[in-house]
């Protein structure tokens, strides 16, 4: 019994002997140091990460142990070494961990090897204040959650590779970097900017990447030297803060083009420098979110046609700032209440607020405006009227407006009346590029429909000069001489037929509707005075149909189409070479 006893206590104990040495047979070589580096087999024996250091100054990464990958640089395996000063990353590295590089704060040079996709994780390199440059390699393929290079004071260049694989900016990669100064996105394939990702730091000028869509939620927050920006066209959302606290910020403009929908909260807000935003050109932006420029030096704002909503203080100024001083509407036809802006939208800012004549209903604002202060307000609305050609009148109307000047569109053309002679009126082209005054009436030619013209109410361009119309900007009797005349077609309607008539019998005053120009005369110079164009010297009889698209030089003499030089065609100058 004895012996049976001894026997089986003998079997046990070889069998932990066993046991014992085929454990470390396969854990042989798991975790192996070479050049002050620790590398440590991963569970599965398929590859090897860094795990820890020795302090060195200068580290090579290890591309291979003991016929193995190193793969990865594991969570903290550098933190806090104030002696590492270099580093080279070999092209097997996979993964670089949070924090692997967290305040090394004498590290100043980073070498990545072109190899296998990388991902650099959270606060990888966050603190590394002696970095003054970083060349991101191509294979690089992910940020990983946020802070990457956060708080590197002395960053000052970033480049990315051509043909990257990059597909998003992680969030606050480069917060605080103050001396990253610019920055080319170019080469990135990325279609949104993360949150937070240049959030106090010192860029001044940046070039985005080609397909951008979205710049996110604090973006350029506290970028204190950052004086100008241009949204690409592609971005459809600036989000919450975007731009908050930008002191320096005095531009922002759009590419033509812009597909810009929607504007955050907070996005300019403490712009305390903006002196324009131009969203004239953001002809799909739907929604301004509350507080989103408010807080700046603006004169002006353009709101875009296809704007729906305003939020709550959305261009709230200081009572102690400078307030701005208009505001324009460009919404066409419609009713005021398609748009929801909110009472507390303007407080603080324009005493005038422009709109086209042609919306229907009343804005809201105009007698209920929050200050801000406890104090209620009002808003005064200025109407500009359209301008409408219709198609039974020869392309001819005639056009007045007595509250503000107005850029014409290039496709009509504006004429002043310069004289009136026995049955006729001498018409005088205006330069296209040239603002119309406020009370100055013009007669009007292109084709057929609605025509909105640019308000520009600080405009100053001089009143015209040696102009026979009068006009009215309400529906009202015809004042000034003795004799009246209506630009109209003949009394049956004739096509072709467009000249001044009398609107009434011998000529005696009329109702002028709103918005239109006459002639008002002190003697009759018969009941019809036809057109007559000073660029050109031709008449247009009113008894004839007028050739459409006829050519003539500058003589005045008709010319065929392969005349070549500067011709007249509808009453438009023409260069055909």
């Amino acid at each position: 019994t004895i012996g049976k006893m001894t026997h089986k206590v003998y079997s046990k104990f070889l069998f932990v002997i066993l046991l014992t040495l085929g454990c470390g047979l396969n854990t042989l070589h798991a975790q192996v140091i070479q050049d002050g580096i620790t590398y440590t087999k991963n569970a599965a024996g398929t590859a090897y990460t860094v795990t820890a250091h020795g302090n060195q100054e200068n580290v090579v990464i290890a591309k291979e142990i003991n016929g193995l990958p190193v793969t990865e640089i594991a969570d903290n395996s550098f933190k806090d070494d104030k002696k590492l000063k270099s580093v080279t990353i070999a092209s097997s590295i996979q993964r670089i961990g949070q924090f692997a590089f967290l305040g090394c704060s004498e590290l100043s040079s980073i070498n990545f090897e072109e190899g296998a996709d990388l991902t650099i994780c959270r606060w990888a390199f966050n603190g590394c204040t002696s970095l003054t440059s970083i060349v991101l390699p191509g294979t690089l393929k992910r940020f990983d959650n946020n802070g990457h290079f956060k708080d590197c004071k002395k960053l000052a260049s970033v480049t990315f590779k051509e043909n990257n694989k990059l597909t998003d900016l992680g969030g606050y990669c480069f917060e605080n970097c103050t001396n990253l100064k610019t920055i080319n996105l170019s080469p990135l394939k990325t279609v949104t900017i993360m949150r937070g990702v240049f959030k106090g730091s010192g860029i001044t000028s940046i070039i985005f990447p080609p397909k951008v869509e979205s710049i996110q939620d604090e973006v350029f927050m506290n970028c204190a030297s950052l004086a100008n920006i241009v949204i690409p066209a592609s971005v459809t959302t600036i989000g919450q803060r975007g731009f908050i606290n930008n002191t320096a910020l005095k531009t922002v403009d759009f590419e033509e083009g812009s597909l810009l929908n929607t504007i955050g909260s907070w996005a300019f807000h403490q712009c305390t420098n903006m002196e324009s935003i131009a969203l004239e050109k953001c002809n799909h932006l739907t929604t301004i979110k509350d507080r989103s420029i408010r807080y700046n030096k603006l004169s002006k704002v353009i709101i875009p046609k296809s704007v729906t909503s305003i939020g709550d203080w959305a261009f709230q100024q200081k009572k102690d700032q400078n307030p701005i001083k208009y505001i324009v509407f460009y919404k066409e036809g419609g009713n005021w209440s398609d748009i929801s802006i909110s009472t507390s939208a303007f407080a603080g800012t324009a005493v005038n607020l422009y709109g086209y004549k042609n919306v229907a209903g009343k804005m809201g604002i105009m007698d209920d405006v929050d200050n801000g202060d406890g104090t209620r307000g009002k808003e005064t609305f200025v109407p500009i009227a359209p301008i409408e050609i219709k198609e039974n009148c020869g392309g001819y109307t005639t056009y007045f407006n007595s509250n503000c000047t107005i850029q014409l569109p290039e496709t009509i053309t504006a004429y002043k009346v310069v004289s009136v002679s026995q049955d006729k009126a001498t018409l005088f082209a205006l330069p296209y590029d040239t603002p119309l005054p406020k009370s100055n009436p013009v007669v009007i030619k292109g084709d057929a429909g609605i025509y909105y013209p640019r308000i520009l109410p600080e405009d100053v361009t001089p009143a015209l000069t040696g102009n026979l119309l009068k006009g009215s900007e309400n529906e009202e009797t015809t004042t000034g001489g003795t004799v009246y005349y209506k630009l109209s077609l003949n009394n049956t309607g004739e096509m072709g037929t467009a000249a001044f008539y009398h609107a009434s019998t011998g000529g005696t005053a009329f109702t002028n509707p709103a918005n239109k120009a006459y002639l008002a005369l002190n003697l009759s110079l018969g009941t019809t005075l036809s057109l007559v164009i000073t660029d050109t010297g031709i008449k247009l009889n009113p008894k004839t149909n007028q050739l459409s698209n006829v050519r003539y030089n500058l003589s005045g003499e008709r010319v065929n189409e392969s005349y070549k030089g500067l011709i007249i065609v509808n009453s438009k100058k023409i260069v055909i070479k």
